[in-house]
């Protein structure tokens, strides 16, 4: 892979990370409608650490990206980057498939 092809690949593994990611409090609010729906009553717990856990990790987010740590000249080649890329996004998509799962399993109507 050429250093412009591992740029263009690593910059569009990380938007769709980033989509993934920012896809996670839209989600958690649609369940918070649902549970409301199907569960009356009853606290919805888990959609709410999930809301309101994806807000703290943007606020630390944020002080991450403020402190300028972030930052640095001498990184490793694009080539490198493009396969930690890869497995960044296998773990995200990983991670955000499981809080959907957890999202629609406990905002499902209770069984009888």
């Amino acid at each position: 892979m050429s250093f412009g092809e591992a740029v263009s690949y690593v910059r569009t593994v990380g938007a769709i990370a980033w989509l993934l990611w920012l896809s996670i409090p839209i989600a958690a609010v649609v369940a918070i409608k649902r549970g409301k729906r199907n569960r009356p009553g009853t606290k919805l717990v888990f959609p709410r650490c999930v809301l309101w856990g994806w807000v703290f990790l943007l606020c630390l987010a944020i002080a991450y990206f403020f402190t300028g740590a972030w930052y640095g000249e001498n990184g490793p080649p694009p080539q490198v980057v493009a396969a930690q890329a890869t497995v960044s996004l296998l773990v995200v998509l990983a991670g955000v498939t499981a809080i959907y799962v957890g999202l629609y399993v406990t905002t499902q109507p209770k069984r009888e």
